[in-house]
Formats: C-alpha cells, sequence, structure tokens
C-alpha cells in the first residue's frame, strides 16, 4: 500500500502515510475482513485529495483491496456464450461478503450501455446475495476478434485505431459491470468485471455477426483455361435470415452464374 504524500502537504495528504502504515501493520491473511475498517478510513482521505492521475490510480488500487477484503460480487455471467450487436443479455450477479461489518451492495454501472441498476441490498458475512437483470449490448459493439487484426495491417505490423488499446494482452471485455458497495457511509466500487457464459466458467462472452460466410475449402488450385465448383457456406444466427452472395474476381476471372445467388 503506497504512501500518497507525494507532491502535496494537503491534511489528507499527510495522513495517509500512517493509516496505510498501521493498516499494513495489522493485517492478518487469516481475517483480511478486519482491515476493511482502516481501509475505508483510508479510502476517506483519498477522497479528500485534489484530481491526479497518481491519486486515481491509486484510489482504485485502493478500491480493490476493499473488495477483496470485504468479499466482492463475482463476475456477471449470462446464459448464453455468443450474442449478437444489439442482443438483450440476461445477467445473474452474485456476492458473498466476509466482512462482519455492515455492508449495502447499493448497485451495478454497465459502462458500455451507460445504464444503471441501484436498487440496494443488505449484505451479510457468509450469505449469498444475487441480483438479477436484462440489459442490450449496444448495436455498435464490434464483432469479437483480436482487436489487432480488425484493421488491415502492413507487412510484419498490426495496425491498431484505438491507441489505447495497444499492448493489451486481450481484448477489454464485450459488457463490463462496476459493482458499488457502502460501509459506514463510505462507498467504494469493486474492480471492473467482465460477463462470462454459464457453458464453462472460463469462457468469455464473445459478439458474434447475424450471418457468417466461410468457403467450404481454403485452397482452390486451378489449371489454365480450367473451371472449378467454388462452395460457399452460410451460417446464420437468427431465424428466416435471407440475402445475395456474389464473389469479386479478379481481372481476367469468369463466373457462372454471373448473378449474386441468393440464400435464404
Amino acid at each position: 500500500m503506497a504512501s500518497m504524500c507525494r507532491g502535496t502537504a494537503s491534511p489528507a495528504a499527510a495522513e495517509i502515510r500512517p493509516l496505510a502504515a498501521t493498516a499494513l501493520a495489522n493485517f492478518n491473511l487469516a481475517d483480511a475482513a478486519a482491515t476493511v475498517p482502516a481501509l475505508l478510513e483510508l479510502r476517506a482521505r483519498l477522497a479528500a485529495l485534489p484530481a491526479d492521475p497518481l491519486v486515481d490510480d491509486k484510489r482504485a488500487q485502493l478500491d480493490t483491496s476493499l473488495s477483496t477484503a470485504s468479499g466482492y460480487p463475482s463476475k456477471p455471467r449470462c446464459p448464453t456464450a455468443e450474442v449478437l450487436p444489439g442482443a438483450s443479455l440476461a445477467l445473474h450477479h452474485t456476492a458473498t461478503v466476509r466482512a462482519t461489518i455492515p455492508v449495502r451492495w447499493v448497485g451495478v454501472h454497465y459502462p458500455a450501455s451507460k445504464s444503471d441498476v441501484s436498487e440496494a441490498i443488505a449484505l451479510s458475512a457468509g450469505v449469498p446475495a444475487t441480483r438479477d437483470t436484462v440489459q442490450t449490448l449496444p448495436i455498435d459493439t464490434p464483432l469479437t476478434q483480436p482487436y489487432w487484426l480488425r484493421e488491415d495491417g502492413a507487412a510484419g505490423i498490426a495496425r491498431v485505431a484505438d491507441p489505447t488499446l495497444i499492448g493489451l494482452p486481450e481484448n477489454p471485455p464485450v459488457f463490463p459491470s462496476n459493482t458499488g458497495l457502502k460501509s459506514a457511509a463510505r462507498r467504494w466500487s469493486s474492480p471492473m468485471s467482465r460477463s462470462r457464459s454459464n457453458r464453462a466458467s472460463r469462457q468469455r462472452l464473445g459478439v458474434i455477426p447475424p450471418v457468417s460466410l466461410r468457403f467450404v475449402s481454403d485452397v482452390a488450385l486451378f489449371a489454365p483455361n480450367s473451371s472449378r465448383s467454388l462452395d460457399v457456406e452460410v451460417i446464420s444466427a437468427i431465424s428466416n435470415a435471407a440475402g445475395h452472395i456474389k464473389l469479386e474476381l479478379p481481372d481476367g476471372w469468369q463466373i457462372t452464374p454471373t448473378v449474386s445467388q441468393t440464400f435464404v
């Protein structure tokens, strides 16, 4: 737990170092929840500091420590592993706290849809609490694929349109959530969590297109002036899908029939 006294002489900042030292000295691995009151006091001092990137980072770290010490909601679960953009998500949250001090689960924030569930739930130590909600995945949610492959790259280099993604080992969560907890009139947020499927505890929620296409054979060899039959497989994730398929060919190539094919 790092000191926050750098670059400021405010009373709140001056009190942080001894408070952090006391919390560390009294920490008991067998009873991490006993540290919650000290962490809440430390959180109040951090809240009094002016906005600063370092302060914001330390506040986020402290929120993680608070949630871990008190016991925090599990990652939300969705009954399906794959969804379409604009789909409704039936999310199931579970929370179990270890701390014996009163803790209230004040709500859940969903940054992707800019929506909140604000009904407060009182939590008791060791007693699971659940929250079910239906949220809508934004229609402009990108399809699930590695972010470094979304743009056409050059030889030996990938192009990433969003520079904030560069360096991440994997895609950000499709539909993250942020849980608000409150104790002793002080509120903090649990770490941002990602939705997972109930089919497998380690399977992340994925976004798929309504209709996908693929060549049945990845490689086709043509002799000069010869012809081959090409098969295109159409996979629909929705009912009653219909559309047209037309192949784009290099100059000098011909296809029969020349009109687009219709699928239903």
